[in-house]
């Protein structure tokens, strides 16, 4: 395959054979579908341990609140993954070596002041009225301590999960998918063995074990990589360059801040905590796990995506990324028919899995989370493409406006309608402007290359008159 201008041959890669990227979409989705499977078998699991929905529905609070930690990375683990894509793409060893160390020890350095700020302010505040549980129910000591032996676990993983930016930069996104599969098995396996031996876990233990499972599948996949296919790109002090750092920095602090506007799609489950009532957040986690397996699939389907764009762009292939981009605008299309095929037999499919344990729902709650998700896929599709241009200005403006609106538009709607289904329609509004200008931006953005391109002389590379 040569390259658009006509230069040679074109690294082989992903790019250079279409079935390879096949294959790992394939890998990814398989994946990424057993651990869906899992994580819907752990449900039942969680309420035969813990009988009371309002504890459970709190855990599910802490758990997504302090995982959002995740994401204050800087960005650095994004920024790496662009960086180090597009070094790997033009074989420059150097620059492989030098991104990975840079991006390693600066995200060490983060780590350390987030776990310290963290760690030390979640020492006081009063979580108990935050999450509105009384201390009858779970004692503020109880509670403080849960939430920071999850804090501390979330921030350890800050760390050790950013070799999944190095794995998708070698294109091997169905591992990183593989990993969360280890963790969610993991998870179920401990969970499992409590309730046969009898054991009732508390808050603290659930933490603790919680932490083990997310962070060991990483830390030992990380060993493994820099003892194998990158032992010659070791993270390490010689390799450092500030250089380097400040532009895996530089542009993670763009995806850092989307990131930070990604809060309007974001905490749910606190929404419907403070809006309603924490036991209702069981039931949205219930009809929220069987409808996101569509979203979680196709999303997954994209992942391997976002990086092979980055390549395509190093290399200039502007048909590609276009073609591409007719391609997943049409999967999205069929899965959000397939989500409200889903909406008549959620209810069934709801009795079958939990039996009369979760009360039941009026069909507009199903639909409002048939348009959450159809909604979801589309936007997932966007940041595919948008995040693999750096194409960011778009997304700043449109969840700017999200940000802003969600808190209005979902206390409207709680008033409006009086039931938790506010809330992924909410969510379907303020995702609005996103899905309109940004899908506008790219196919304005893919046209002007493609023109440009096509206007160039294939044997000088210069632009024809």
């Amino acid at each position: 395959m040569t390259r658009p201008d006509g230069r040679g041959i074109v690294p082989r890669g992903l790019l250079s054979s279409n079935r390879r990227l096949l294959v790992n979409v394939a890998g990814t989705v398989a994946a990424k579908g057993g651990v869906g499977v899992l994580q819907l078998l752990i449900l039942p699991v969680y309420m035969r341990l813990f009988p009371d929905q309002a504890i459970l529905g709190l855990w599910f609070t802490v758990v997504s609140l302090i995982s959002y930690v995740m994401n204050f990375d800087l960005g650095i683990g994004n920024g790496l993954r662009n960086r180090l894509t597009q070094a790997l793409a033009v074989r420059d060893e150097d620059a492989v070596r030098r991104y990975i160390s840079s991006a390693y020890l600066a995200l060490g350095a983060v780590t350390v002041l987030i776990a310290t700020i963290a760690l030390s302010v979640s020492r006081v505040l009063p979580w108990n009225s935050f999450l509105r549980v009384s201390e009858q129910a779970v004692p503020s000591q109880i509670l403080v301590r849960t939430v920071m032996i999850t804090l501390a676990g979330v921030c350890l993983n800050f760390l050790v999960k950013l070799i999944t930016s190095v794995l998708y930069a070698l294109q091997v996104a169905a591992v990183n998918n593989t990993l969360a599969f280890l963790q969610s098995g993991l998870l179920l396996a401990y969970l499992v063995t409590a309730y046969v031996s009898g054991a009732h876990p508390t808050l603290m233990t659930l933490a603790v074990a919680n932490a083990i499972c997310v962070n060991l599948p990483h830390a030992v996949a990380t060993v493994v990589v820099f003892a194998t296919v990158l032992k010659t790109s070791r993270p390490g002090l010689k390799w450092f360059s500030l250089e380097h750092a400040r532009q895996v920095v530089t542009l993670g602090l763009s995806f850092f801040a989307l990131q930070l506007l990604g809060f309007a799609l974001v905490f749910n489950e606190l929404f419907i905590t403070v809006f309603f009532r924490a036991s209702e957040v069981v039931s949205f986690q219930a009809y929220y796990r069987v409808f996101s397996l569509v979203v979680v699939i196709v999303s997954v389907a994209f992942t391997p995506l976002w990086s092979a764009v980055t390549r395509a762009q190093a290399l200039a292939d502007w048909s590609w990324i276009g073609k591409l981009y007719k391609i997943l605008l049409l999967v999205s299309a069929v899965a959000s028919a397939l989500l409200f095929a889903v909406v008549p037999l959620s209810g069934s499919l709801i009795s079958a899995w939990l039996g009369a344990r979760l009360p039941p729902v009026d069909v507009h709650v199903v639909i409002a989370m048939a348009l959450m998700s159809g909604a979801m896929v589309f936007y997932n599709m966007n940041t595919t493409i948008t995040y693999g241009l750096a194409l960011l200005k778009p997304q700043f403006v449109t969840m700017s406006i999200a940000l802003v609106a969600k808190y209005p538009v979902t206390a409207l709607l709680a008033r409006m309608i009086g039931d938790w289904s506010a809330v992924p329609l909410a969510n379907v509004i303020i995702l609005i402007p996103n899905l309109v200008l940004v899908s506008w931006s790219v196919r304005r953005y893919l046209r002007a290359h493609q023109q440009f391109t096509d206007t160039k002389d294939p044997s000088t590379g210069t632009r024809s008159v």
